[in-house]
């Protein structure tokens, strides 16, 4: 479940800002500047809409790019594939490294990120306004939690102060 929660974080994280020519893992990676804000100013655009209809509108958008950038998202989605079973085999350790407060932020962060009929801008604003309200050594440990395992900081893309 973690997992699924800092994959949302990364895809949201990509979606609000242009893809960084240092990280490696972007699809976009080395691509024209032009490709960049063709990307960025499609992302825009698709914060009214669920995770489904985002995967699609990617999806159309990629196939309109070149073989390279094409082939660099179809890596890029079976890295995510590759990554997200890793995690789920760490996710049942981490969890019961949780105390039982962050568990519970856990389980309702979860629900919020499940959620199928939410639109990606009300999902950043209830999990940045859940990660945002929780006591400090809550965050601390589930940050703590999310680089052990994970290697990112899912609160530290909220901002979490």
């Amino acid at each position: 479940m973690f997992l699924v929660l800092a994959i949302f974080v990364t895809i949201i994280a990509s979606v609000l800002t242009r893809p960084d020519d240092h990280n490696q893992n972007s699809f976009l990676f080395n691509s024209s500047q032009a490709t960049k804000d063709s990307f960025d100013k499609m992302i825009a655009n698709l914060g009214n809409l669920t995770d489904a209809k985002i995967d699609r509108a990617i999806e159309v958008w990629n196939t309109n790019q070149t073989d390279i950038i094409q082939a660099n998202y179809k890596q890029f989605k079976e890295d995510r594939v590759f990554y997200e079973a890793a995690a789920a085999l760490r996710e049942p350790k981490m969890l019961e490294k949780l105390a039982p407060i962050a568990r519970d932020a856990y389980d309702l962060i979860h629900v919020v990120y499940t959620d199928p009929s939410l639109v990606a801008t009300d999902k950043v604003a209830l999990l940045a306004k859940i990660i945002n309200s929780l006591p400090y050594d809550v965050r601390k440990e589930i940050s703590e939690m999310t680089i052990e395992f994970l290697g990112l900081d899912c609160c530290d893309i909220f901002v979490c102060s």
